[in-house]
């Protein structure tokens, strides 16, 4: 598979590596499990600064049910996640 992990992702690792390779090195050498770290805090640094930025912009509720959206097309959400979010009242989509 010679695409990047995520194609969205302007991460250095989502920029120079296939999932072939790292699929490849993940398991038998360290340097597999760093870029895969990479790639994964790059991802929840890039979420926290669209979460944060929504929430200053007050937008936060379409933010999430946007997000959550893009995850489950079918909506075809969790139980649990769909009733956390209402407890916090937050309607999905």
């Amino acid at each position: 598979d010679m695409r990047p992990i995520d194609a969205t992702c302007r991460c250095m690792v989502c920029q120079k590596y296939t999932r072939a390779f790292l699929y490849t090195v993940a398991g038998k050498e360290a340097v597999g499990g760093q870029l895969i770290t990479y790639h994964n805090l790059a991802y929840q640094m890039r979420l926290m600064r669209e979460l944060r930025t929504a929430i200053l912009d007050g937008t936060f509720e379409q933010y999430v049910s946007k997000f959550m959206l893009t995850l489950f097309p079918q909506r075809d959400y969790p139980q649990w996640a769909a009733e956390a979010l209402a407890a916090a009242g937050i309607t999905l989509l």
